[in-house]
Order: structure tokens, then sequence, then C-alpha cells
């Protein structure tokens, strides 16, 4: 963490991250899934993050954000 300050989020989980870019905002959602040996397990939202236009810098946390998405 100390070689990058505005990486805030780990939580050691497999997943994927999305990442949303519209005009007035940047979001990266961190995906997770409960076992990558398991098909068709499910897929949480664990973390969110925004970044609004004018802001650099400033991020907005939502943690928990979303649910199992199938």
């Amino acid at each position: 963490m100390k070689a990058d300050p505005h990486m805030k989020y780990f939580d050691g989980r497999r997943g994927y991250v999305r990442v949303d870019m519209g005009r007035e905002n940047a979001q990266v959602d961190f995906r997770t899934v409960p076992a990558i040996t398991t098909p068709g397990g499910g897929i949480s939202t664990t973390a969110s993050f925004v970044t609004e236009v004018g802001s650099p810098g400033r991020l907005i946390r939502r943690y928990g954000t979303g649910g199992t998405a199938r």
C-alpha cells in the first residue's frame, strides 16, 4: 500500500474488476466469487469506488453494493 497510496482496497478474495466510465463519473466494482472450483457459484460486489468529474483523486467508497449476480 505504501508504494501506491491511492490503492485502498484489498480483501484477498478471487474475482474481477468491472469499470464503468461515464461523462459525470467513473465507477469501479470489485466482484468476487465464493469458490473458483464451483461452476455456477454466485458473484458478489464486495466494494465499489466512484470518482466524479471535477474532483480528481477523491474517491467515494461504497461497500457491499449489489448482491448476487446471475
